[in-house]
């Protein structure tokens, strides 16, 4: 969604492809707005009609006019910047053609000559590009800039066309220059987090509150007040008055990039990978995890009015490190909710190793006789419980919750009658009246039937948040 391709030293996208042995295609145009990013990812597809109802047999441009009434993500080129609106590998009714939205008017022209000419039916036909097809099945970063669209709308468009919908992550990119208001692009990053809560990941968070560190650069007074603003300290960007990174601040995004797509586990680890260390003394974040040391050991937070409110719910544990459950105890508590010293609901976990669902009127079923999948060592396990209909079902993801896999049979026969709402309750990881297998965790999501998000925190990239923690719980570094 945006290009991040300045001159003088390579971007982050070059370098993670670097580091992870990982061949790159980035179509992406600097200045452009989302849509004609989602047009040279192939997500894309216009609507074109020709008024003359001919497409020339030589190569001469033909006007053309798009059939479409959302625009506000397209903008076109000029004199000024050519390669904006420049769209050169496109097939249209068959033919490669090149397209071109200049002065906010759309042309077309063959890449080769043919004999004769083409009738164009009056529907006209649809475009779309060439070469990014041929990347369909490939990890997509995305990277939200400001230059004007419907991130959320771009981002479905694109996403809907991956051989795997879901398979990217989407950043943030950085907020404001120095000085700059980031109230805004906080608001509009906030959307990104609501609307795709699996995928996203404040990368400018992130390098505002660690790239210094993480290059050994010293702060300056600059620094300092771009952080207290919420920006991204000037010394990792091109200048004070520009919000663009420089080379140190691509290479702290890279990093972090790099490790993001292993964690997730979109990219298996080998050794032909070589991630740059951080400067001496610099703390990997995303070595940060929720610990849970002991039986007893616990993390809680205040459920959300609308998760209070709610009937049917989505949880997901999002790599999950589980130790051997090698206790005689019946069950063990991953995540349940609580209130007025009543649990409302339990996830859980048996002896087995098995997951099961429990509520005030007793078990739910059984999941599953298997054994759950891990891969390097960890598992992101959901339930989703539909109050109304009495069902609860499992799923099991082995790469950070990107896609899910069905565990098990989906119970039903459940009563209707116990709420999962409540007037006050609280979201409890781990020990709450039953031993917590959970070792160490990355991040716990909530969504409600319709996919809104109730409660969402990630463990390895943020503070408390509300959270409290006893019986030892505690944020520390994976490898601790």
């Amino acid at each position: 969604m945006t290009a991040l391709k300045q001159p003088g030293y390579p971007s982050y996208s070059v370098l993670v492809a670097e580091y992870l042995g990982l061949a790159l295609f980035n179509p992406s145009v600097a200045g452009e707005r989302t849509t004609n990013i989602a047009l040279r990812q192939g997500g894309y597809a216009p609507q074109f009609k020709v008024p003359s109802g001919v497409i020339p047999a030589d190569t001469t441009p033909f006007p053309v006019t798009l059939v479409d009434t959302y625009t506000s993500g397209l903008n076109s080129g000029s004199s000024s910047f050519p390669d904006i609106g420049f769209f050169d590998d496109m097939s249209f009714l068959g033919i490669p053609v090149s397209i071109t939205f200049r002065d906010n008017a759309w042309t077309m022209a063959r890449k080769t000559a043919d004999t004769v000419p083409l009738a164009v039916p009056a529907e006209g036909g649809w475009a779309r590009a060439t070469k990014a097809s041929a990347w369909r099945d490939a990890i997509q970063v995305y990277m939200g800039g400001y230059n004007g669209g419907d991130q959320i709308r771009d981002v479905g468009t694109m996403s809907a066309y991956l051989t795997r919908p879901g398979k990217f992550v989407l950043l943030s990119m950085a907020r404001a220059a120095s000085g700059g208001d980031s109230t805004p692009f906080s608001a509009e990053i906030a959307r990104w987090k609501v609307a795709y809560p699996t995928q996203f990941y404040d990368m400018s968070a992130y390098v505002r509150d660690n790239g210094l560190a993480d290059e050994g650069i010293t702060p300056t007074t600059q620094d300092k007040a771009d952080i207290a603003a919420g920006n991204v300290p000037a010394s990792l960007r091109r200048s004070a008055s520009d919000p663009h990174y420089n080379a140190a601040g691509h290479r702290v995004i890279a990093r972090r990039l790099a490790e993001l797509l292993l964690e997730r586990g979109m990219v298996d680890k080998n050794t032909g990978q070589h991630i740059p260390s951080r400067a001496a003394g610099a703390l990997p974040p995303s070595g940060l995890v929720l610990s849970l040391p002991s039986v007893s050991a616990s993390a809680s937070v205040a459920a959300p009015a609308a998760l209070q409110a709610s009937d049917s719910v989505s949880v997901r544990l999002i790599n999950l490190a589980l130790p051997e459950v090698t206790s005689t105890a019946s069950y063990r508590n991953l995540v349940s909710r609580w209130g007025s010293g009543a649990a409302s609901w339990k996830f859980l976990i048996g002896a087995d190793g098995t997951l099961f669902f429990q509520d005030a009127n007793g078990n739910g079923g059984v999941s599953s006789s298997n054994q759950l999948p891990m891969k390097n060592g960890k598992i992101s396990v959901r339930l989703d419980i539909n109050r109304a209909a009495g069902t609860q079902a499992f799923y099991t993801s082995v790469d950070g919750g990107v896609s899910w896999d069905v565990y098990g049979t989906p119970k039903t026969g459940r009563s209707t009658t116990n709420p999962i709402g409540g007037l006050t309750s609280r979201i409890v990881i781990g020990n709450n009246g039953e031993a917590s297998p959970v070792a160490k965790l990355d991040r716990i999501t909530i969504l409600s039937a319709a996919g809104a998000v109730l409660e969402d925190h990630d463990f390895t990239v943020t503070d408390v948040e509300g959270w409290a923690y006893t019986g030892g719980a505690a944020i520390v570094l994976a490898n601790a």
